[in-house]
């Protein structure tokens, strides 16, 4: 082997390297989107859902997660929270901005890690799915799952393999339908993630 195609090799493989690793980084959803859009009860009330985003207390890993209270009321059937792309001046970009254009990553996965309070909580969980019938701008894609928590962590992953990443609104979102958590409850999140 010549010493020009020996470099030619390690200049090939280190490319592969850089790329492979690349295409497996994970892209962190509470470090890119922000938690604005708060729906059913807690749009009609803010008070009915509690977001603490630094709870120190029985984490998933590292020294923080995140504890989710929240209340149920008559007017609507059931609340959550959207983590949105907060592109532009929009308080709480619900389509009037682009999504952001998360394809070239190649992720095939959305996990992340819940524990109930008591257990026996019920909570859909979700990304995608914003699309407003009059705004400009719509998510790409719409995958959720719906997770019987227990208090011990538990991850939970949600196949986006096939799924269209082109246009990003909602990077994650959870919703409790009024019916399935009666007198509302308390949740924790930890490592919400695209891999």
């Amino acid at each position: 082997m010549t010493k020009k195609t020996f470099i030619h090799i390690a200049l090939l493989l280190t490319l592969i390297t850089f790329y492979s690793c690349d295409e497996s980084e994970s892209y962190s959803i509470t470090d890119h989107y922000t938690p604005c859009g708060w729906m059913g009860c807690g749009e009609l009330d803010v008070g009915l859902i509690d977001l603490e985003e630094s709870w120190t207390k029985n984490t998933q890993s590292g020294d923080k997660c995140i504890k989710i209270t929240f209340e149920n009321c008559e007017e609507k059937k059931g609340s959550g929270i959207y983590w949105i792309n907060n592109k532009g001046d929009s308080e709480c970009n619900w389509g009037e901005t682009p999504g952001n254009d998360l394809s070239p990553k190649n992720f095939t996965t959305l996990s992340f890690w819940v524990r109930g309070e008591k257990g026996g909580e019920r909570i859909k969980f979700g990304i995608g799915g914003v699309k407003g019938a009059n705004k400009l701008y719509k998510d790409s894609l719409d995958a959720q799952l719906f997770a019987n928590l227990t208090t011990d962590w538990t991850e939970y992953k949600i196949n986006i393999s096939k799924k269209n990443l082109s246009s990003v609104i909602g990077g994650f979102y959870w919703y409790s339908a009024n019916t399935d958590n009666i007198d509302g409850g308390i949740f924790y999140l930890d490592g919400v993630e695209l891999r």
